[in-house]
């Protein structure tokens, strides 16, 4: 079996995988898991994926997850285009760095305050963002100095005017 991406295309990292699939023209079998059905639950999901998150990516045997590492093996294994994972050291760490806060700022923080209001919706049940929405808002302003350091990195002219796995994450 080739190359198979599990996906909820309602996710904004699982639309990052596909599209960059898609733009690359990586072959793979999209493989559809409704996340609000609770597809990511069923006993075959759990086979792939214990924790039930998407994006997972499946090439034989070989079973990854995370977006951004994801989006790192695809550049790698299908030698896509320079400009989306580079090979210059520094510039391709500058990326490691930007993926690495993105996942434990942005994803964290706005994924959290998302979910503590849209989930008990989904499932009938009390909100509790009075008791995590604090602790929410206070990482997420203790991240503004970290995000104006980390665009500071970045100019069209030391990274040129294409994209990277750095723009995929937004």
């Amino acid at each position: 079996m080739g190359l198979e991406l599990y996906l909820d295309l309602l996710s904004q990292p699982c639309r990052a995988v596909f599209i960059f699939a898609k733009k690359n023209g990586i072959p793979f079998q999209l493989r559809t898991v409704q996340f609000l059905k609770g597809q990511n639950c069923s006993k075959e999901f759990l086979q792939i994926n214990s924790l039930q998150k998407l994006p997972v990516l499946k090439d034989g045997d070989f079973i990854l997850t995370e977006s951004s590492a994801i989006l790192i093996y695809l550049s790698c294994k299908y030698q896509v285009a320079d400009h989306w994972y580079p090979s210059d050291l520094q510039t391709r760490s500058w990326i490691h760095e930007y993926l690495g806060w993105h996942a434990d700022n942005i994803r964290n923080i706005f994924g959290v305050t998302l979910w503590i209001r849209i989930k008990p919706n989904l499932f009938h049940i009390r909100c509790l963002h009075h008791l995590l929405g604090p602790r929410c808002l206070r990482r997420r302003n203790a991240t503004g100095p970290i995000w104006t350091m980390l665009c500071s990195n970045w100019s069209p002219s030391s990274w040129g005017i294409s994209p990277s796995l750095w723009d995929s994450r937004c």
